[in-house]
Parts: structure tokens; C-alpha cells; sequence
């Protein structure tokens, strides 16, 4: 748990500005994909770091990004810990690498994650049909996910190696 100040830190600026920078850029693709950085950023801590704190990044992620948003609150973060929850397992029948783990990450995560808040969209009266959800959103949005995990995961390495240094064994 030694993350925790550094997961509010990092999920608190992700936040400020996934909810009022990135909701003004451009958009190349013509519709509503853009990033998801809490998730990226939860997504990329998971593969390297303990299990325990994983899920504690979700959880922050997740409620922050509900606090900001229209979704309901809770619904963000049981996507990400259902993502979590399967990354973990996918992490532990693979090896790891820099390479195969985040974009298996992400051609894992980026779907369900949708998915779940598809549910949760839909249940709260949102008009967001199936097919919006997978040939509009989703792959461009797994494009733009593919495209960041890399770098962010190749920095959340080095913070878990700096928060979790390897024990010198005598």
C-alpha cells in the first residue's frame, strides 16, 4: 500500500484532465472515442504492480472518474476491477513482458470495460445502442488505448520498481 499517495496524486490529475482537457481536443475520429486515462493509467499500474494495490487503483480511478462524470457512482469502478480481476489472471499464465502483457491489457480490458459501462448506461436511460458500441467506439477507441498503454506502462514499470525495489537476496 505503499502507492496509495501516489495513486491519488496520479488519478486526481488524470482525472482534472480526462474530464476538462481532453473532453475539448479535437476529435480525429469524428464521434465519442477518446482515451480513458484512469483506465490506462490503472490498467498500466496492474501489470506491474501487487495485486492488493491494483485493485485499491481501481477503486480510486473508478470513483473518482464516476464523481466527475453522469455515470452512475460505483459503476466505473467495478469495470475496472472486473478488468483488473482478469488482467491479474491473465499476468499470472503469461510471462511477463513489456510487450505481450500490455497489448493483451488492452485488447482485453478496453472491451470488457465498455461493455460493463454499456450496461451501466443503458440501465440508466441512456440511449446507446450495441451497434454505436462496436463499430463507432470501440475500435477506435482500442486504437487510441493500443497507441498509449506502451509509454504508460513502460513509466508505471519504473514507479513500481522505484515504490517496490527487488529484495537483495545474501
Amino acid at each position: 500500500m505503499r502507492s496509495l499517495p501516489v495513486a491519488l496524486i496520479l488519478i486526481s490529475l488524470a482525472v482534472i484532465l480526462q474530464s476538462s482537457v481532453i473532453v475539448f481536443l479535437p476529435n480525429v475520429f469524428g464521434g465519442h472515442p477518446r482515451p480513458d486515462i484512469v483506465f490506462l493509467l490503472v490498467l498500466a499500474w496492474a501489470l506491474h504492480a501487487p495485486d492488493f494495490d491494483s485493485y485499491a487503483w481501481a477503486m480510486i480511478g473508478g470513483i473518482w472518474v464516476d464523481a466527475f462524470s453522469i455515470m452512475p457512482l460505483g459503476s466505473t469502478s467495478l469495470a475496472y476491477l472486473v478488468v483488473i480481476i482478469l488482467i491479474q489472471w491473465v499476468k499470472a499464465s503469461l510471462q511477463e513482458s513489456t510487450i505481450i502483457l500490455p497489448l493483451v491489457g488492452c485488447l482485453l480490458g478496453t472491451p470488457v470495460l465498455l461493455g460493463i459501462l454499456w450496461l451501466f448506461s443503458t440501465r440508466s436511460g441512456w440511449n446507446w445502442s450495441l451497434n454505436d458500441l462496436f463499430f463507432q467506439i470501440l475500435p477506435f477507441t482500442l486504437v487510441i488505448h493500443l497507441l498509449a498503454i506502451f509509454p504508460l506502462s513502460w513509466g508505471m514499470g519504473r514507479l513500481v520498481r522505484s515504490l517496490y525495489p527487488a529484495a537483495i537476496k545474501s
